[in-house]
């Protein structure tokens, strides 16, 4: 069957016009009915059998037609208007899907409505004839509802149609009034007794059983912490966070079976869940700052590693390239701590500019301690001195010494290439270079120690001197070991037979140096003759001892040499030489003179040399060596020349004839040693004059203290001496200094001090002095004592003597370190590694010098140092 449309059904269907009187009833009816309508609409129930006044305000469809708004089917000769299904004869609501009596349709389900009315939501009336919910428009009398899915008959209309219903058609939006025998179809009051309800009382919805979603658990906001797991049978969701950091709610505890996302959104959105996610967020940036560390700390423990081999290597003075081989041989062995130190990709840190990196962070690592002790003392004092290493470069070297927890400190500061000649103008320019660097300011410099050149000496144009003029307080040593070298040996250069004694000393060393088999035959001589296996040593002009050591070593060897020399003079004309020399008796008693002399010069030369010397350790060493040597002129031998005086000739060296044994020999080298000893005590005294501030320093000195006995003389020691120290270095009150005082730099300069105030410190200084020289553990030492009095009474009691006390502690009495500085760069840099730079040669230097024990090295600071030069591949 062709299914028609809703055009077709109104073309085809008659609509009759509804009458005037039909309008007037429903009108009527409006009044009469309006307090029932507000007992409706206050949800009143009616009681059964009584007229059931609708709430709404619209007209009662007629009895015949049912309300638009149910759901049931119209009778079987009415088509659907949507025709899609036809209803059984009766009528079926839609809206409750049960059967309902014949002429009874409900909307609801709920209640019974009167014979064949139905409102659809109680709020108005429908015509009596026509009822429709979905249409504006007026129906015909026999029009069921709109909302039926069936098919409606050719002649009745649409109710979806916008046109006018005919007259006696009333419109279902008309708010009148139901008539008193039609309930309100959304009243909840109880059907009419002459109309039984086929529905029965409502029925309960089964309740609907919810689960667990599996999709849950990778839920973008739940994967994290959701966690399903059955407890006794029962499904459960558990939040993995709350319970790891104990929060209390019902997903930490015995957990939730509500299994609803909003349950879940509820859970996250919790201050406890909230706080949970707060501490582990927490906890991953730590574990993650933990890994870091770790992999840091392996890395670090492998570069601390291959510094370890670069410092024990410059320690050792060890060629860098040395570096690679060692860490493969570390390898090999199973060195775990090496074995990472190529995680880094290509980047395995075993070559020579890896090494010298690691050599530049230890060599600042170094100098920042330094520098940080340096910035606590008062004053500095510098030893500088020049020199051509192999590759014929000047350079030149420079330490300083400083006052650190009472202890005087002597470090290697820098080498620096003096570029062009190595006049006084460049060397002193390469000096303020070197301060400026590390931050030493000149008028922190209260002494500079030098060899005693005219370059550095010179008067006028001198480094010295072009040091005085900027920082006058400057004070100028010549080394001591210079001056006791240069005393001795220009007092032998006025002799021409000690200069004949050197020359056989040299030719010695010559003829046994250069042949193994010689040096060998004179090595089983002594050993045949139970004499110790000595060599014969090289005469240096530059190392003050060595001529003593080489007469010391002859005069042991000298029966020795004997026997090797006379079996050698047969055919070896040199051989004979030497040994008519050494077996004439001017020649033998000169060694044995020159023996018991160098002994106490030597004594003084090692004083001269030791660290830390200070004022006044110079004088008394050289006092005692001059009375040493008046003893030997006057005729008191020492123990070498008094074996010899006392010895038959025949019985010291048998079978040996002993040449020009005379007694104007013997007269001869009795007034050559008178001369020589007078020479030397001489040139001792002019070299090492007293001069007016060393002098008065010495009331720093604890020995030159009154003794026990002498206390009273203790009220005016020191007075004088005092008083010079204070025209050289205390501070003049005047009335520009007092106008100065508002001026923005008024600090006084750190090598002054304040007279009147040094004055008042002095009378109290002494006591403590005397105190401490004379208790049960006496203190001799000058050093001991400052270190003891500056340690216990700290540098606020006395400040101006202590800032005396320190200058002077640390005027340089020598330059010893600056030729050991030398020594030592020269065993650096030889003929196979002449291609070191200055600025390498410097670092290799300071961590050889400066470097404390291996173990004692903090090698931590030096990587950190290392690790922010730049980006390191091995480090995460």
């Amino acid at each position: 069957m062709k299914r028609k449309t809703i055009r077709d059904f109104w073309k085809t269907s008659s609509v009759a016009t509804p009458s005037p009187a039909t309008s007037q009833d429903s009108q009527q009816q409006d009044g009469n009915d309006g307090e029932s309508d507000r007992t409706l609409a206050a949800g009143k129930t009616q009681e059964p059998g009584k007229n059931v006044p609708s709430t709404s305000r619209d007209s009662t469809p007629p009895e015949d037609v049912p309300s638009a708004a149910s759901r049931s089917t119209p009778p079987e000769d009415v088509p659907s208007a949507a025709g899609r299904s036809t209803r059984p004869k009766s009528v079926s609501s839609t809206a409750s899907r049960s059967t309902r009596p014949k002429s009874v349709s409900s909307t609801t389900g709920r209640s019974t409505r009167p014979k064949s009315v139905s409102s659809k939501a109680g709020r108005s009336t429908r015509p009596k004839s026509v009822s429709s919910t979905a249409s504006r428009s007026n129906r015909p009398k026999s029009v069921s509802s709109t909302a039926s899915r069936s098919t409606p008959p050719e002649d009745v209309p649409s109710t979806a149609s916008r046109s006018t219903p005919p007259e006696d058609v009333p419109s279902t939006a008309s708010r009148s009034t139901p008539p008193e025998d039609v309930p309100s179809a959304a009243g909840r009051s109880t059907p009419p007794e002459d109309v039984p309800s086929t529905s029965g009382p409502p029925e309960k919805k089964a309740k609907k059983v919810r689960h667990f979603s599996s999709t849950w658990l990778n839920h973008k906001h739940y994967k994290d912490w959701l966690v399903y797991k059955e407890v006794d049978g029962v499904g459960r969701m558990f939040c993995k966070l709350c319970i790891k950091y104990k929060k209390g709610s019902a997903f930490a505890n015995e957990g939730s079976t509500c299994f609803q996302a909003t349950t879940l959104k509820d859970h996250k959105k919790s201050t406890a869940h909230g706080a949970a996610e707060k501490l582990e967020k927490l906890s991953k940036s730590m574990c993650i700052v933990k890994a870091s560390a770790k992999m840091v700390s392996k890395a670090e423990q492998s570069v601390v590693a291959a510094m370890k081999n670069v410092y024990f290597l410059a320690k050792e003075e060890l060629a860098t390239r040395k570096h690679k081989p060692l860490l493969e041989l570390e390898k090999d062995i199973g060195c775990e701590a090496v074995s990472s130190l190529s995680t880094g990709g290509n980047a395995t840190y075993d070559s020579n500019e890896s090494a010298n990196g690691f050599q530049d962070a230890i060599s600042a690592t170094i100098t920042e301690d330094m520098l940080n002790e340096i910035r606590n003392s008062t004053a500095v004092s510098l030893m500088i001195d020049e020199s051509t290493d192999i590759s014929v470069s000047k350079n030149l070297i420079t330490f300083i010494s400083y006052i650190y927890r009472g202890e005087v400190k002597t470090r290697f500061l820098q080498l620096e290439q003096i570029e062009g000649s190595s006049n006084a103008e460049n060397i002193y320019q390469a000096l303020l270079s070197c301060l400026e660097k590390h931050g030493i300011p000149v008028s922190k410099v209260c002494g500079l120690g030098t060899d005693g050149a005219a370059v550095m000496v010179g008067r006028q144009n001198g480094v010295a001197a072009l040091l005085k003029r900027e920082n006058p307080h400057a004070y100028t040593t010549h080394c001591s070991a210079h001056r006791h070298a240069l005393a001795v040996s220009q007092a032998a250069a006025n002799h021409p037979y000690l200069r004949r004694v050197q020359n056989t000393v040299g030719a010695l060393h010559t003829y046994f140096a250069r042949s193994a088999k010689r040096s060998g035959a004179l090595k089983g001589v002594q050993q045949a003759l139970e004499e110790p296996v000595l060599k014969m040593l090289e005469l240096h002009k530059v190392r003050w001892l060595s001529f003593g050591n080489c007469i010391e070593n002859i005069r042991r060897s000298l029966k020795s040499l004997f026997e090797m020399l006379r079996e050698e003079a047969e055919e070896d004309a040199q051989a004979d030489g030497l040994f008519n020399e050494l077996r004439n008796f001017k020649f033998i008693y000169v060694v044995y003179m020159l023996e018991d002399v160098f002994e106490q010069l030597n004594i003084m030369s090692k004083i001269f040399q030791t660290k830390g010397l200070d004022f006044s350790q110079v004088d008394p060493a050289v006092s005692a060596a001059i009375g040493s040597l008046r003893d030997i002129a006057a005729g008191h031998h020492g123990p070498s020349l008094t074996k010899l005086m006392e010895a038959n000739l025949a019985d010291l060296y048998p079978g040996v004839e002993i040449s020009d044994n005379d007694d104007q020999t013997r007269a001869e080298v009795q007034n050559l040693t008178v001369n020589f000893v007078a020479d030397v005590v001489r040139n001792l005294q002019d070299r090492f004059p007293q001069t007016e501030l060393i002098t008065a320093f010495k009331i720093m000195d604890p020995s030159k203290l009154p003794k026990h006995d002498q206390q009273a003389r203790l009220h005016d020691y020191g007075t004088q001496d005092l008083e010079t120290l204070l025209r050289f270095y205390g501070r003049e009150d005047n009335a520009e200094d007092e106008e100065a005082e508002d001026e923005e730099d008024n600090t006084p300069p750190p090598l002054t001090v304040d007279p009147d105030a040094a004055r008042q410190e002095w009378a109290i200084v002494r006591q403590m002095m005397f105190r401490l020289r004379h208790r049960d553990v006496p203190i001799v030492a000058t050093h001991e004592m400052w270190e003891e009095l500056e340690i216990v009474h700290g540098t606020e009691l006395f400040p101006n003597i202590l800032t005396l006390a320190t200058i002077a502690r640390l005027i340089p009495m020598h330059t010893a370190d600056c030729e050991r500085g030398f020594s030592t760069q020269n065993r650096l840099k030889t003929k196979l590694r002449n291609r070191l730079s200055v600025t390498r040669l410097d670092t290799l230097l300071r961590i050889v010098i400066n470097g404390p024990e291996r173990r004692d090295f903090d090698f931590h600071r030096a990587f950190q140092r290392w690790a922010q030069v730049r980006n390191r591949r091995i480090l995460p």
